[in-house]
């Protein structure tokens, strides 16, 4: 399908002016929106196609609008240690023509750049999982959503000339806006949706890095072990395995946030 997407970004970033500051912060929001216009001229056309149906060069295109934001705050709590924070942030809502948001639209969660705890798209949506069934091998790929939320913090110090440390607490989930045909599958437990036990349907996990800042480059290592998984059930703290079974490596390059 067709994704003609417009884009409006909006970008606040006092970094470079924060040298005598002992915080900065950083704010983007960004709105999408697919298809509106084209759908309007057709319409105003008189094509013959009703909504849901239109086609643009014989293929269907999509609808939706799509609001996203990121806020970060950097403290520099002494001369060699700094506390940074980043919560973010997006819901996206398809109309017209769709009924959900292209693939390469919808939220995931998890990763080097996200909850460490955890594996790329390894949480969520909510804390719905289905009782008896065998997880496949691309289990992972269904767990998106249409509305996130992230937060994180980590505390930054040096160890020795180039090399630094962290320690950091991610937390976090995707949910789902609709409910799907899926939804009320048998043996299914929890929600696919942001529900009144919104707090316990949050990831969390927490670990340290290591992170080597060569200037022009920063090769990073971080250790993160999950605390909290929404899916799991039982208690809050409710890690099953072992404890190095449930350790998440990531090498990255560059900082989180």
């Amino acid at each position: 399908q067709f994704v003609p997407q417009l884009q409006l970004s909006w970008t606040y970033d006092n970094a470079p002016s924060a040298t005598l500051r002992r915080s900065s912060q950083y704010l983007n929001v960004t709105l999408s929106e697919a298809g509106g216009l084209i759908d309007l001229l057709m319409g105003e056309f008189g094509t013959h196609r009703k909504q849901g149906e239109r086609q643009l060069f014989f293929q269907p295109f999509s609808q939706f609008v799509k609001l996203t934001a990121e806020m970060r705050n950097l403290w520099h709590l002494t001369d060699h240690l700094d506390l940074a924070s980043r919560l973010m942030g997006g819901i996206g809502y398809a109309y017209g023509n769709s009924e959900e948001l292209p693939y390469a639209e919808t939220f995931y969660i998890g990763g080097p750049n996200s909850l460490r705890g955890f594996p790329v798209r390894g949480v969520g949506p909510g804390n719905f999982f289905i009782e008896g069934m065998q997880q496949g091998p691309y289990d992972y790929l269904n767990r998106v959503g249409d509305i996130k939320l992230e937060g994180n913090i980590e505390l930054r110090f040096p160890i020795a000339g180039s090399l630094n440390g962290a320690l950091f607490v991610d937390a976090g989930n995707v949910w789902l806006s609709k409910t799907t045909s899926d939804y009320m599958a048998f043996g299914s437990h929890g929600s696919k949706h942001p529900t009144s036990e919104f707090l316990s349907q949050l990831a969390l996990d927490s670990g340290l890095g290591l992170r080597l800042d060569m200037g022009m480059l920063v090769l990073r290592f971080d250790v993160g072990v999950p605390l909290h998984d929404p899916m799991s059930g039982g208690g809050y703290f409710n890690c099953q395995h072992a404890f190095f079974r449930n350790l998440g490596y990531n090498l990255a390059v560059g900082y989180p946030f």
